[in-house]
């Protein structure tokens, strides 16, 4: 997952993490996004590369030529590649044959981490049960 990441760093088909030290492009990655405005009030909620073969980065790069062009600033996303799938490359993300297994317990977890990550409750005290499953990726701001 990604959280509060700038919109301005949308560039170049790339959506950068780090984590660890290491660079990863999360342009293809599917999942859900959350767009926030400049006070950080989430305005939108979508999900991307649901069965389209686009992805995170399109999705994304829609929204800032779309009717929400000038009403977010932030995003925060939550997918459901693991990174060894998404260095593989888009044709192995989209195959037929690479299906995502869990069961309801793990799915509920997943789901209530990604709640609690885009609207920050204030009465929640952890980020969600089993939150070590999700890892957090800083966004690239330090292009050269």
């Amino acid at each position: 997952m990604g959280l509060y990441w700038h919109r301005k760093y949308i560039t170049n088909a790339q959506l950068i993490g780090i984590y660890d030290g290491n660079e990863v492009d999360f342009a293809y990655q599917s999942g859900v996004y959350a767009l926030y405005n400049s006070k950080y009030t989430c305005v939108y909620i979508g999900q991307a590369g649901s069965g389209d073969k686009t992805g995170l980065y399109s999705r994304l790069y829609d929204h800032t030529r779309d009717q929400l062009a000038k009403k977010w600033t932030y995003f925060s996303w939550f997918g459901f590649y693991s990174v060894n799938s998404l260095e593989k490359g888009f044709k192995y993300i989209y195959s037929a044959e690479y299906n995502i297994k869990t069961n309801v317990n793990e799915l509920m977890n997943i789901m209530e981490a990604m709640l609690i990550g885009i609207c920050e409750p204030n009465l929640n005290r952890k980020r969600g049960n089993d939150i070590n499953l999700i890892e957090e990726y800083e966004q690239k701001t330090d292009f050269k």
